[in-house]
């Protein structure tokens, strides 16, 4: 089947390099691409591809229970590390 798409110059430029470094014409390579393409969208995790995370839930806002945090300051930070070297 044959299909007409608009690409940039650029992109064409670099298909074509890729074609010639892989010894294919660049309608082989597009092909391989989307194929490649449709796989991941059908398969995630398929060649490689990185699969879609799901979506965290919200961060919790939890009722108070009263006890205070204590401020430590970089100074005090430092002389907490010291001590449980």
């Amino acid at each position: 089947m044959r299909l007409t798409i608009a690409i940039s110059d650029e992109m064409f430029r670099k298909a074509e390099i890729q074609a010639q470094e892989a010894g294919i014409q660049v309608a082989d390579l597009l092909a391989r691409f989307i194929n490649l393409g449709l796989s991941l969208t059908q398969n995630p995790t398929q060649a490689g591809g990185v699969s879609r995370r799901k979506r965290g839930d919200l961060p919790v806002a939890r009722p108070a229970t009263g006890t205070t945090i204590p401020y430590l300051n970089n100074a005090r930070i430092h002389e907490i590390l010291e001590a449980e070297l």
